[in-house]
């Protein structure tokens, strides 16, 4: 009959208490038998450093019949157990609460969700424990069991579930922040980062990172759990109350007749236990080499009397119970009535590797050389590697593409945006093509003009400033002038100095004035038509206006309030000029 129990705990794939997402049992699961069966039989596999997700549900027919034996056995009570072996990240949630069920009473079906995202690849062994009560030819047995369930963790596809990061890339240089991911608590976790830049740390959330020239960097993270470990269990002795006295061993008198048979539930705080073996006759003796992982705490020892049950005999015997301290080495522990020793060492228990690489790609150089020829200039960039260049023009794109030289036909603020095959960018400086200023005489209107769409000119006449700010002034007394420009994008541009040397290249026809030199008044003879009067002094500042004069007369002009000097008076009829230098 044991081999039935087994058989049936066999079909329980019931995992670590956890926070998976609940379930509902697939009641189409049955067996032809009928007999406890599982769906699917075989569990799917995991992949490392991703998530895993599966529903298994088993059925559990409230009675069922030994093959061997014909005896039909009643399955009354089914209880999860302890769990060893699980995948690291892997968990579990049954959908009972206390993940204990009741076949008889009509409860034959459960379900399991298996969650979590397994770290490392490999082949596992899940060790479950659990207890199963049954009535068989009318006797109520229980029977504490383990057994195996093998689950394939396949290699990953990339990725990294060891550590995270928000940077692996760049140009230049790269910052990157870096994060460990796994906790192995209660177990004490440790930590082993190498940067691969002359940088480490033992630090769950260690320093950002810079790399800070272009290459490739091995980021590493050793990530080790080390856990108590329960090595040892030693039975000193009992109180003969807490055994003494049933039909295995039978006292009176207060003389005990033989010893009891020792065995240990440890169960750690969720209630998870792990049975030991028992010992024959002895209040004394040892369990070894137990390896136990005690990662829940806190744990308790509860130590038995086996017995054989009924109906020959009677049930086991508790000893006492005892609290375990979470401390290396060896500690007596007593309670209950039992006394005893324990033996406990830190050991690892898991370690997990991981490394990722920061590439660090060079920035291209964006410095240019200026060529003087042809005219005005050409600019060409040094670096060979670059694949695409922008040229910008006063912030403005105007040429696009693998060519790495411009020739500048516009004055203007010239800079470049380079590109190499790995997508970085630099942008140059600047370069700055001033406009050059050329000055426009018109002989007829006695003006002396530059270009337009500068923002501002300054004009002057033999060294000396002129009051006029446009692109264009009066220049009919002869001399030297010259404007100098500036432009919204910083230049400062002085023209040549255009030279008016002949009075006669300023008019159409003599202006007859007299009495020349003047001191009081001079008279000006106007041919026919309607004229404007300009009188300007030695520097072309304009000292009195006359419009709308009647010509084919005299026209009287007062110059005693003016200084001694030469003067210039300008007659224009819109369609001749005529010209006049006065001395007073």
């Amino acid at each position: 009959m044991k081999k039935l129990y087994l058989l049936l705990l066999g079909l329980l794939p019931l995992f670590a208490i956890g926070q998976c997402p609940d379930c509902n049992p697939d009641e189409t699961c049955v067996s032809e038998d009928p007999f406890p069966t599982l769906c699917p039989l075989i569990l799917p596999d995991a992949t490392a450093g991703a998530y895993y997700e599966t529903v298994v549900t088993f059925y559990m027919p409230g009675t069922i019949e030994d093959p061997d034996s014909g005896i039909e056995v009643e399955l009354q009570q089914i209880t999860v157990g302890s769990v060893s072996g699980l995948p690291f990240g892997i968990d579990y949630t049954v959908n009972d609460e206390d993940g204990t069920y009741f076949p008889s009473a009509g409860e034959n079906y459960g379900c399991a969700t298996l969650c979590g995202i397994p770290l490392i690849e490999g082949e596992y062994e899940v060790v479950i424990s659990v207890d199963v009560l049954v009535i068989a030819l009318g006797f109520e047995q229980a029977v504490q069991e383990s057994f195996s369930l093998p689950l394939t963790v396949l290699p990953g596809e990339g990725g990294n579930s060891s550590f995270a990061y928000d940077n692996l890339f760049g140009c230049g240089s790269v910052s990157s922040t870096f994060n460990a991911l796994i906790d192995g608590a209660p177990g004490i976790t440790s930590y082993d980062w190498d940067f691969g830049n002359g940088e480490t740390s033992d630090l769950a959330d260690p320093p950002t990172q810079t790399f800070a020239a272009p290459g490739d960097y091995t980021v590493s993270l050793s990530t080790t759990i080390e856990n108590y470990v329960l090595n040892s269990v030693t039975a000193i002795d009992f109180d003969d109350d807490d055994w003494c006295g049933d039909i295995e061993e039978p006292g009176a008198f207060g003389i005990c007749t033989g010893n009891p048979d020792p065995y240990f539930v440890l169960a750690d705080a969720n209630g998870n236990v792990y049975t030991s073996s028992s010992l024959d006759n002895t209040e004394s003796g040892s369990w070894n080499n137990l390896g136990i992982v005690l990662d829940n705490p806190p744990y308790t020892i509860t130590f038995w009397d086996e017995d054989t049950g009924p109906p020959l005999g009677s049930q086991d015997d508790n000893m006492g119970t005892v609290n375990i301290n979470l401390q290396a080495g060896d500690q007596s522990v007593s309670g209950g009535g039992a006394l005893g020793a324990v033996s406990l060492s830190i050991e690892v228990t898991e370690n997990f590797f991981a490394e990722e690489t920061v590439q660090v790609w060079p920035l291209p150089n964006a410095s240019f050389d200026f060529i003087e020829e042809p005219a005005p200039g050409i600019l060409d960039i040094t670096d060979e590697e670059v694949s695409l260049t922008y040229w910008l023009l006063n912030g403005d794109t105007i040429q696009a593409g693998p060519q790495d030289s411009i020739l500048m036909d516009a004055p203007g603020i010239y800079q470049a945006i380079v590109a190499n095959e790995f997508g970085c960018e630099s942008t140059s400086e600047t370069f700055t093509l001033c406009p050059q200023v050329e000055l426009t005489f018109n002989g007829g209107a006695g003006t002396l003009s530059a270009p337009t769409g500068f923002e501002s000119y300054t004009w002057e006449y033999n060294g000396a400033e002129l009051p006029d700010t446009g692109n264009s002034i009066n220049a009919s007394l002869p001399g030297n002038y010259q404007v100098t420009i500036t432009t919204d994008y910083g230049c400062e541009v002085e023209s040549e100095l255009f030279t008016v040397t002949n009075i006669t290249e300023a008019k159409d026809a003599a202006l007859k004035v007299y009495p020349n030199p003047a001191s009081s008044h001079v008279f000006a003879d106007l041919p026919q038509g309607t004229w404007n009067l300009e009188l300007t002094d030695a520097s072309g500042r304009v000292i009195e206006r006359l419009e709308d004069i009647q010509g084919n007369r005299q026209v009287l002009i007062p110059v005693a309030h003016l200084a001694h000097g030469t003067y210039m008076l300008r007659a224009d009829n819109g369609q001749a000029v005529r010209v006049a230098r006065i001395l007073r």
